[in-house]
């Protein structure tokens, strides 16, 4: 488990997991042990006076620190399993009926089945019958439950002679109605009638047959919008026309006009030849910026913000990268809440604009801490490092 691991000088108060000594003994998986190939030298004091018992027991007790007891005091003790209502215990040995079991000699348990017995179930001397009641009839292989039984005939419900069926009453019995073919029937009755209204020509509707209505569609024109010519069913936004194809429009006061702006679904561009583009507020680009005229890099303001539209503390990779090829690149990169640290990334891809690359190392740090439980996500880092007390500790 990672965790501040402390590194053991001269003077260390070393406290180890587990340890291995002599050549080519591995340190034990289990915490707390202790594995050699040679002698393993310790002493701990023993009484002056014999603990009764027959030998003197070197233990660990419960601060797990070694102590010395007596054969004896590590008898084990048990407890006796008592008898519930409904079982019984019998001593295998003698047949003997027994109240409970304290392990030192077989028992065996049986149950009750008369003090199971209730509504619906009869003791048979050691097994359970299931019994008949209203509605509901037992048979040696199933149990028949009575439909009729189960339907609530104010709700058009019924019962029927064929098994597992329940049926729906008909109208003659109080139910409703089906034709021939099992169809649920009904009939249609006409509603109130929808007459035509302005620009709009049509005989009544009652909802019986079928109608056509017309829009007078010159009656309908207003700002901006307009027939699409003499006689023609069909809208159009004024002047529109005159648009030309990938031109983004504006409203020029009366109708729509073309703009200095285009887009043909691939590139957006703004402005013409010779004109001018002015940004009022901030200007934001999600992806790659390049420049036709620039040299280096010149920035007046004291901190460079990276990464600047994310949401999430720490969850976002980010960095600077350089140029080794045409196709890829180098650099110093954070690592994102997967490895929240400055790592030392290589590959990165230049035709996606650059992105995190392959890990190549992290940068450790010199934890601004002195406390051995401290857990933040960024100083609790493999291969961080921490001074405390005249003590060197290292996070893995």
């Amino acid at each position: 488990m990672a965790g501040w691991k402390k590194v053991v000088v001269s003077g260390s108060d070393a406290r180890l997991t587990s340890i291995g000594v002599g050549s080519g003994i591995l340190a034990p998986s289990t915490d707390g042990q202790i594995s050699a190939s040679g002698k393993l030298f310790a002493t701990t004091a023993v009484p002056s006076t014999p603990i009764a018992g027959e030998f003197n027991v070197v233990i660990k007790n419960s601060n797990g620190e070694f102590a010395i007891t007596g054969s004896d005091a590590i008898t084990p003790v048990l407890k006796t399993l008592t008898k519930g209502d409904g079982t019984t215990m019998v001593n295998t040995s003698t047949g003997a009926t027994v109240s409970g079991f304290d392990g030192s000699v077989g028992v065996s348990v049986g149950i009750d089945t008369g003090s199971l017995a209730g509504n619906g179930l009869t003791d048979t001397g050691g097994a359970l019958n299931v019994g008949e009641g209203t509605n509901i009839t037992v048979r040696s292989t199933d149990i028949i439950v009575n439909t009729a039984s189960l339907c609530d005939t104010s709700k058009g419900l019924q019962g029927t002679t064929t098994a597992g069926k329940i049926e729906v009453k008909l109208a003659s019995a109080g139910g409703i109605a089906f034709n021939g073919s099992g169809e649920l029937s009904a009939s249609f009755v006409a509603g109130a009638t929808l007459s035509a209204g302005n620009g709009i020509t049509m005989t009544d509707y009652d909802g019986l047959n079928a109608r056509t209505a017309a829009v007078n569609v010159a009656g309908l024109s207003g700002e901006g919008i307009e027939s699409d010519g003499a006689g023609s069913p069909n809208f159009r936004i004024k002047n529109s026309n005159n648009l030309t194809t990938n031109r983004l429009i504006k409203w020029n006061g009366t109708q729509f006009v073309d703009s200095l702006a285009s887009d043909t679904g691939t590139v957006l561009t703004l402005g013409v030849g010779g004109t001018d583009t002015v940004v009022a507020g901030n200007l934001r680009v999600d992806g790659t910026a390049s420049f036709t005229q620039a040299d280096n890099l010149s920035i007046r303001d004291p901190f460079i913000t990276l990464n600047s539209s994310s949401t999430a503390a720490a969850s976002d990779t980010f960095g600077i990268i350089g140029s080794v090829s045409d196709t890829h690149a180098i650099g110093w990169n954070y690592g994102g809440s997967s490895n929240p640290r400055w790592t030392m990334t290589s590959g990165s891809l230049l035709s996606s604009g650059g992105d995190y690359g392959t890990l190549v190392g992290a940068a450790s740090l010199l934890v601004n801490s002195t406390s051995t439980s401290e857990s933040d996500t960024f100083m609790a880092q493999e291969g961080n490092f921490m001074v405390s007390s005249d003590e060197i500790y290292v996070y893995f």
